[in-house]
């Protein structure tokens, strides 16, 4: 009972001081130069509060290295993140390739308008997409996670900070109720990579790998208009289809897509991280102990 409630404590801390030093970034960058936009704005805040908090609560109370929160080094970095944004960047593509092919949205050059797209220089947008991806997915298949998963079942965690997930992306515009069930149903498949390979970097590379495809392409992202290209998808079909003005993931091809994915990933025979990591760990700890970094 008492390493329930430490675990408990540690990943509730972990939400509190994320949540706090996020707001504390925010604020402090809030205003500074090349800074003009929410999203680069809330990307460049969140990730290093969940870094910096991550990494303080490793060395307290009991010092752990980085990489027992499943960030394993080496050639699984490659072969994790890797095959992630390949399972990723051919989910978005697909679902792009389905609606074009059933007459669903065309595909135009231009016709952007400044007040419903973001177009950053290409270089920024790859880097708001890339460490966007980095920050939600230490956030939330992080150190909190794993330290519930330490101490519960590890499906009802997933589920659970899946839920959360969703709900955290209901600020977004023209959010919805398909929207909320697939952003719930990427929370469990980005679960599923983490506890079948255990390592963040499959599920962060499958994060990724989406995201960059849909922005690439002109598509919607989570109801954000982020120009990379200048490609530009405009629905033409049924929205429930589509996903409307929020994109493809608040449509039921998203929630066949994942599932899909979530098959590719029960059955792929990719190495698993050897090394223990926190949702192992019964006991504190201790640097040398067998199958340790």
């Amino acid at each position: 009972m008492r390493q329930f409630w430490e675990s408990l404590a540690q990943a509730g801390l972990f939400c509190v001081l994320c949540f706090l030093l996020w707001r504390a970034l925010a604020w402090a960058l809030q205003g500074s130069p090349g800074i003009n936009h929410p999203v680069l704005l809330t990307v460049l805040s969140l990730f290093p509060a969940v870094l910096a908090v991550t990494a303080l609560l490793l060395r307290f109370p009991d010092p752990r290295p980085f990489t027992s929160i499943a960030l394993p080094a080496g050639r699984l970095v490659v072969s994790h993140a890797g095959f992630g944004l390949v399972l990723g960047t051919g989910a978005g593509l697909s679902i792009v390739a389905l609606e074009w092919a059933a007459g669903w949205i065309e595909i135009h050059r231009g016709g952007w308008t400044d007040d419903l797209a973001w177009t950053p220089a290409w270089g920024v947008g790859i880097v708001v997409l890339v460490i966007g991806a980095a920050g939600e997915e230490m956030l939330f298949r992080g150190y909190g996670l794993q330290q519930l998963m330490r101490v519960t079942n590890p499906w009802l965690a997933i589920v659970g900070t899946s839920f959360l997930f969703a709900w955290l992306h209901g600020r977004n515009p023209e959010f919805s109720g398909p929207a909320a069930v697939n952003t719930a149903l990427f929370g469990v498949l980005f679960g599923l990579a983490l506890v079948r390979f255990r390592s963040l970097w499959l599920p962060y590379g499958i994060h990724c790998g989406w995201n960059l495809a849909l922005a690439t392409v002109g598509a919607n992202l989570s109801g954000l208009r982020i120009r990379l290209t200048d490609l530009n998808i405009v629905p033409t079909g049924p929205a429930f289809w589509t996903g409307g003005a929020y994109g493809p993931e608040a449509s039921p091809l998203t929630t066949l897509v994942v599932v899909a994915v979530g098959v590719v990933l029960w059955k792929a025979p990719i190495q698993a991280n050897p090394r223990s990591v926190v949702w192992d760990l019964s006991a504190p700890f201790v640097r040398g102990e067998a199958g340790q970094p």
